[in-house]
Formats: C-alpha cells, sequence, structure tokens
C-alpha cells in the first residue's frame, strides 16, 4: 500500500509532499490543478517497482 509520496520537479509540482495515505485516497480540486498528475507519479512508482528485477537469496 502506498502510505506517501514525495515529488520533485513532475509536472507542475515544484516539491510536494503526500503523507499519512490510507487505504482509499480522493484527489479533489479544480481543473488544471494537478490531479492528473498525481494519479501519473503514482502510476510511474508502481511501474518502476512492478518492473524491477525480482532478487532472490541464494
Amino acid at each position: 500500500m502506498l502510505t506517501g509520496l514525495r515529488l520533485s520537479q513532475f509536472r507542475c509540482y515544484t516539491e510536494h509532499t503526500l503523507t499519512d495515505l490510507g487505504p482509499k485516497v480522493a484527489f479533489v480540486g479544480e481543473n488544471g490543478r494537478g490531479k492528473t498528475s498525481l494519479l501519473e507519479a503514482i502510476y510511474f512508482c508502481c511501474d518502476a517497482v512492478l518492473s524491477a528485477p525480482i532478487k532472490h537469496a541464494n
């Protein structure tokens, strides 16, 4: 589960930190305020984690 997110120089965000995210989160705001950018950042983080090679213990 994603519990926090720190953005730096990502799309419309120069620096932004989200903390204490729970199991259900809603992003609400006016058009053009960065809601989709937050979702893209989460997607990129999850994609990087899921596509990383699995390291097996020997």
